[in-house]
């Protein structure tokens, strides 16, 4: 794959945290073009308007999620093989990356080596996951089909996971409601849902909730 010209794309909103994958990726893949993009917005334009072969993307995005910009990917370019690359490691969280279309998922503390195997495994058209990761997909959806018929899970998908992202990172209910195009009204009662399903009382237990868990 080296011999190869082959375009990356790159996209997290830590500047040192790009340039160190850049820096990794290039020693492995020398005739590589990269790309970085720290926002939604800058990602989901630089698949408008350019071909890549693989991106590598965060889920705790300023403004729209990883998760958002995973799923205009897959409208725009549907065969873009998508490598999310986060500080959560979290079987629920990487079974709807999965699910959006996501070709692997890797955690932000993984080897050098990892990430070089993922890549080049996302390349060949395969599917990329550590083996730890694997086991808990396994042990989730063995649980998911053992309780389909029972309560419904308190996991939070769709926009309570997309404001509870942005509301770990400290914005507030009026910028949500802006940059999602929401009345505040609905942000407001979505906050109120997640406090409940997560059992928190407050923001500052959002941002914990997140933190312990690299959401943010």
């Amino acid at each position: 794959m080296e011999d190869d010209l082959s375009s990356f794309l790159i996209v997290d909103d830590h500047a040192l945290l790009r340039s160190g994958l850049a820096r990794m990726l290039k020693a492995s893949f020398p005739d590589v073009f990269i790309e970085e993009a720290g926002n939604a917005d800058e990602a989901i334009l630089l698949v408008e308007t350019s071909t890549w072969d693989v991106m590598l993307l965060d889920i705790g995005l300023p403004g729209r999620s990883g998760l958002e910009v995973l799923q205009e990917v897959q409208r725009i370019q549907p065969l873009l093989p998508v490598l999310v690359l986060t500080g959560l490691a979290d079987d629920a969280v990487a079974i709807r990356a999965f699910e959006a279309g996501a070709m692997g998922y890797l955690t932000k503390g993984c080897a050098e080596d990892d990430l070089t195997t993922a890549v080049r495994k996302v390349l060949e058209g395969g599917r990329y996951l550590t083996a730890s990761l694997a086991e808990k997909l396994v042990i989730n959806l063995n649980r998911q089909n053992i309780y389909t018929n029972s309560e419904p899970s308190p996991e939070l998908k769709g926009r309570l996971f997309d404001v509870l992202l942005r509301l770990g990172q400290g914005d507030t209910v009026k910028a949500i409601a802006t940059d999602m195009s929401l009345s505040v009204k609905t942000v407001s009662t979505y906050r109120t849902r997640i406090l409940e399903r997560l059992h928190l009382k407050s923001n500052s237990d959002i941002v914990r909730y997140c933190l312990m868990r690299g959401l943010a």
